[in-house]
This record gives C-alpha cells, sequence and structure tokens, in this order.
C-alpha cells in the first residue's frame, strides 16, 4: 500500500474545520431534544417556541457560515479532493498518531 500524502493545513483553517464540527455537533445535539414531531424540514419549526425557532435559525447559520469558512478557503486551490477529505479526519490522525508514540 502506498504512503498517505500529507498536507500542510493552515492554522485559521485547522481552526475553521474544528469550528465546524462543534456547530454541527451542538446542531445535532439541538434537534435530538426536539419533539419527534417539530417540523423543521421545510423551515417552518411548526409546533416550536420562539426561541427553538430561533435556536434553530442560529445553529443554521452557524454552520452555513463555518462550513463556507472550510470549502472557501484558498488553500484549496489546485488541490485534488483527498485533501479535503483528509482534512475531515484530521484530528482522528492526530489521536491515533499520539496514541502510536
Amino acid at each position: 500500500m502506498g504512503k498517505k500524502k500529507i498536507f500542510k493545513y493552515p492554522d485559521d483553517l485547522r481552526a475553521a474545520q474544528r469550528a465546524l464540527v462543534v456547530v454541527r455537533a451542538e446542531r445535532s445535539a439541538f434537534f435530538a431534544v426536539l419533539p419527534r414531531w417539530a417540523d423543521l424540514a421545510d423551515g417552518v419549526g411548526e409546533g416550536l417556541s420562539d426561541e427553538q425557532r430561533a435556536e434553530s435559525g442560529r445553529l443554521e447559520e452557524a454552520e452555513r457560515v463555518a462550513a463556507l469558512a472550510v470549502y472557501a478557503h484558498p488553500f484549496w486551490a489546485g488541490l485534488p479532493a483527498e485533501a479535503r477529505t483528509r482534512l475531515q479526519h484530521l484530528d482522528d490522525e492526530s489521536a491515533a498518531e499520539a496514541s502510536a508514540a
């Protein structure tokens, strides 16, 4: 099996990826506690309180901004798709390397 390419990600891109992971986890946790009948798929949020609708909107916008910071980063210009995929697993690889040491 061949060696994996190593990409040197800029610190701001690494931070943006971590922020995206955090906000996606927050959004997932938020959805997990909502009543099953709460319909957010169409953006209506029927059956939710004003606070829940506001939090849903805040988390959706935070995820959009975080994703844009990752996907639109200038680092990606001219790099293969593999570089993006590897960034998604950057913390997994760092943890594996630390436990192997």
